[in-house]
């Protein structure tokens, strides 16, 4: 399920056992800009990194992710049920620190999440795709913060 959201291309290898698949890109390579179907993405400055959290910008639903830049000073979020869509999502380097919230989401979902920002590679174990993820990190590189959520990242 997970897998056909996510527009997998395919598996792309084997690491540590684990099938390894990818986020479908489009032709100059950048990921894909709309967000996984029955997810949405909004994006907030202006809104203090301690309120960056599912429970604050995604209160009463069940699937969320929230990624606070500490660089841009803005909120992203992605949950289930949120109307707003961000079609332009800011490439961010693989040192660039954030806080990350996660509540009950897919790891596909997370992984494009997190994947269509960052400027490395992002890569979603096959076999874990449709786990559920819930993690709380502050003030950590988004390369620490894909690498504690489950995903593989290559520079």
């Amino acid at each position: 399920m997970a897998l056909s959201i996510m527009r997998i291309v395919g598996i792309l290898g084997s690491m540590k056992n684990n099938n390894i698949a990818t986020t479908q890109r489009s032709e100059n390579g950048d990921p894909m800009g709309k967000p996984p179907k029955g997810y949405g993405v909004n994006r907030s400055s202006g809104v203090p990194a301690s309120d960056c959290t599912c429970s604050q910008q995604c209160p009463g639903l069940h699937s969320c992710a929230c990624m606070y830049v500490y660089d841009g000073g803005y909120c992203e979020c992605i949950c289930t049920e949120l109307a707003e869509s961000v079609e332009e999502y800011p490439r961010l380097s693989p040192e660039t620190e954030i806080s990350l919230c996660a509540k009950e989401i897919d790891l596909a979902v997370l992984g494009w999440f997190l994947g269509s920002r960052c400027t490395s590679e992002v890569f979603i174990p096959a076999l874990a795709a449709d786990e559920k993820v819930s993690v709380s990190l502050e003030r950590v590189r988004l390369d620490t913060a894909i690498r504690k959520a489950g995903l593989v990242i290559m520079k």
